[in-house]
């Protein structure tokens, strides 16, 4: 019969090799799919407020299917964005940003790079609350990676 010091020991190696993966996920982004945009407009990436500002935006390089890494150019930030569906149809090309905006507050819902697209978790306003979009396209070019 194993102590439960030996079991607590072993769940907490698991927390730490977790964190340090986690971490490494989020700071590793590919220099060739970044793309760079000015927001103008403070805004929520899921439940954390950023600033206005400039931003990049990339595949996490461990799981490029199901997050995407916002990272603050002027803090030097990174958010880990959790996808919750892929878009393979759009009528526009264009890479950008949409934002669900009600009450003053908009927050990410989807993202484009062109080829693809990602949907996040946007909570829905309430049926008094008028909604609108904002929409940030990309610069032209991905972003040069800076290491």
């Amino acid at each position: 019969m194993k102590s439960i010091a030996y079991r607590f020991m072993l769940s907490a190696a698991s927390i730490v090799t977790a964190s340090v993966l986690v971490t490494t996920g989020v700071s590793a982004m590919d220099g060739q799919n970044r793309l760079a945009a000015h927001v103008p407009f403070s805004f929520k990436a899921g439940k954390v407020t950023l600033l206005a500002g400039d931003y990049t935006i990339a595949p996490n390089s461990l799981a490029t299917n199901t997050a995407l890494v916002l990272h603050n150019e002027d803090t030097q930030k990174d958010i880990l964005m959790l996808v919750q569906n892929s878009i393979y149809q759009s009528n526009d090309n264009r890479p950008r940003i949409v934002f669900r905006c009600a009450s003053r507050e908009c927050v990410i819902s989807k993202v484009f790079t062109g080829a693809n697209g990602w949907q996040f978790v946007a909570p829905k306003p309430s049926l008094a609350e008028k909604e609108s979009q904002a929409v940030v396209y990309f610069s032209g070019s991905p972003a040069s990676a800076s290491e």
